[in-house]
């Protein structure tokens, strides 16, 4: 894991920042609304579908919405936090889920902009891939040499995922998905503890060539509160790059990133200050700087926190929560914003990362 150089001093608690009044922008118009739901959920989509979670019965259960627009709930078992779930195709062409099951369930806060389930605190998860069209779930394979794996994502022959170690260790790894030899590409770390305190891996994604994760850490030293994306190639022949980084501090709050998709040799992920969330996009062996900017600002008022997202094409899926002060704890609705082309003019959002 390459750390950014700047650094801030931590202010308020990454959940309370995050709910801090927004910048002065226009707040983009969805397309489609897909969902409300009662509470913050992860989203995913892949080949025109979607896929997100809703409480039901003290549980979180899977939820999917196929290109014709049908929604459905998969006959499948829920769990006790919205699920890791992540949509891609595999080598057959097909589009599946991916997602962990875990013995003991993740601290529910934490990760993903200080709301989706720090995963890597989960005990013996192991990964799981649901094949849309026909509703089967099926086991992987558990990697050699890992405590735990979560936040998978598939494309072709590839899974990418993050391997769970012990003493706070982790490692964003990539497989063949008939294969349990894995290489590690990048690593990090995790801890459990309050929202605002609470660290680890909040996304990960992989086109099959390149793959990208985002590590939430604690600087003790400099007292502030980061989040860096990493890219790497999955052939594990290159060392990582850090691509994008935000410092939550006294000067720069909330400054955050949230939700990679790899595709076609490029990163597209969200970017936040003060509350407000722009879409960018960078080479994927591009360092931090080479970023071009969508036209799409979300989330842009301190009642509505941006809690997951996901880009499908042009087509881009965002979760976004209710809050009280410091809480995101109301109604979230799914819904799918048009992208639009990226250039070099920046949204009227200032970032400090």
């Amino acid at each position: 894991m390459i750390i950014s150089p700047a650094r801030l001093v931590l202010g308020a608690a990454a959940v309370a920042a995050a709910c801090a009044p927004a910048a002065s922008a226009s707040s983009a118009v969805p397309a489609s609304t897909y969902a409300t739901t009662a509470q913050a959920t992860v989203v995913a989509a892949a080949g025109g579908w979607t896929a997100w979670s809703e409480p039901s019965d003290g549980a979180f259960v899977l939820v999917v919405r196929a290109p014709d627009g049908t929604v459905s709930r998969p006959a499948i078992a829920p769990r006790g936090v919205p699920f890791d779930v992540d949509l891609g195709v595999d080598a057959a062409g097909r589009v599946v889920a991916a997602f962990s099951r875990c013995a003991r369930e993740p601290q529910r806060n934490g990760g993903a902009n200080a709301t989706a389930p720090n995963y890597a605190t989960g005990a013996r998860c192991r990964l799981r891939v649901l094949d849309l069209a026909t509703g089967v779930e099926r086991a992987l394979g558990k990697a050699g040499a890992t405590t735990s794996e979560v936040l998978p994502s598939i494309a072709g022959a590839k899974v990418a995922f993050v391997a769970v170690r012990a003493h706070g260790k982790a490692e964003l790894r990539v497989r063949d998905r008939t294969s349990s030899r894995s290489v590690v590409l990048d690593r990090g770390t995790w801890r459990t503890g309050n929202a605002g305190v609470a660290g680890g891996p909040a996304g990960v994604d992989t086109d099959g060539t390149t793959a990208a994760v985002i590590w939430r850490y604690q600087d003790p030293e400099f007292h502030d509160f980061n989040a860096i994306l990493d890219v790497a190639p999955v052939s594990g022949r290159r060392a990582s790059r850090q691509v994008a980084y935000g410092v939550n501090g006294e000067e720069c709050s909330y400054d955050s990133i949230l939700a990679p998709t790899v595709s076609a040799g490029a990163v597209t992920f969200l970017e936040s200050t003060t509350g407000a969330w722009a879409a960018e996009r960078a080479r994927a062996g591009a360092r931090k700087g080479a970023t071009t900017y969508g036209p799409a600002v979300f989330g842009t008022t301190p009642e509505v926190l941006t809690t997951s997202a996901a880009l499908d094409g042009n087509r881009l899926v965002v979760a976004q929560t209710a809050t009280t002060p410091g809480h995101p704890d109301g109604a979230t609705t799914v819904a799918a914003y048009t992208a639009g082309g990226f250039g070099t003019a920046r949204p009227p959002i200032s970032f400090c990362g």
